[in-house]
């Protein structure tokens, strides 16, 4: 599109084949319908509104696609497929952002909203020393749990290890989230580096300590991290 608003007339309009590219100023909306589509690329200045919808993004082309405009309403974002999707401008949508595949990278700082929640469950996030700022989200068969860590530049807000699901609430500046959960110093690689820290977060009764994430630091917890640091990633 180069110009004017397409409106979506009904869930899943756009084509599950067809890319969608806005250039110049112009905005799709998708009417609070739930729509899938291989990518989204655009330049700055225009809107994709979603509405209380949410919006797949699913291309298995292990292409790079840069969505430079902004999206808003208050559904969801879900990244599927191997590509990478770019956010080059501030989104203010405020549903939740799921990465199941592929790679979704932050091009500059705070490219989520601060009430966007942020599930990792395959693929990674890339900040590369942008900021990044989430609340936290919690899988339903978990506690509702918040958790800070002002202290560290990252880390993982761990679950159990049958939990592959990855939530999290801090400011972040790190390189790349994933959901290696044995990668406690989140430095890309499972080595006696992220065993002593952990060791160090345990015996301090540090928060990041509380590697199953049920509210207590205990024995559980080591055993879980030895359990993961053993599986690798």
């Amino acid at each position: 599109m180069t110009g004017g608003t397409l409106f979506s007339g009904g869930a899943n309009f756009l084509s599950d084949s067809s890319h969608v590219q806005l250039t110049g100023t112009v905005n799709l909306s998708l009417q609070n319908n739930n729509d899938t589509i291989p990518s989204l690329s655009s330049n700055t200045g225009t809107n994709c509104f979603i509405g209380t919808a949410t919006l797949t993004l699913a291309a298995n082309d292990g292409g790079t696609y840069t969505h430079g405009g902004i999206i808003s309403g208050t559904g969801n974002v879900i990244k599927n497929g191997d590509h990478t999707a770019v956010f080059a401008s501030g989104n203010t949508y405020t549903g939740t952002t799921t990465v199941n595949a592929g790679v979704l990278r932050m091009s500059g700082n705070e490219r989520l909203d601060d009430a966007s929640d942020l599930t990792i469950t395959g693929g990674a996030v890339e900040l590369f020393g942008a900021t990044e700022t989430i609340p936290t989200r919690r899988t339903p068969d978990l506690p509702h749990h918040h958790v800070e860590r002002p202290h560290r530049p990252l880390h993982q807000c761990h679950h159990p290890p049958t939990t592959p699901a990855l939530h999290l609430k801090y400011t972040s500046t790190a390189a790349i989230l994933t959901t290696c959960l044995a990668d406690f110093n989140d430095d890309g690689t499972v080595d006696f580096f992220d065993y002593l820290d952990f060791v160090a977060a345990f015996s301090s009764q540090d928060v990041s300590g509380d590697f199953n994430v049920d509210e207590v630091i205990d024995f559980f917890d080591y055993l879980d991290f030895v359990a993961a640091f053993s599986t690798g990633c």
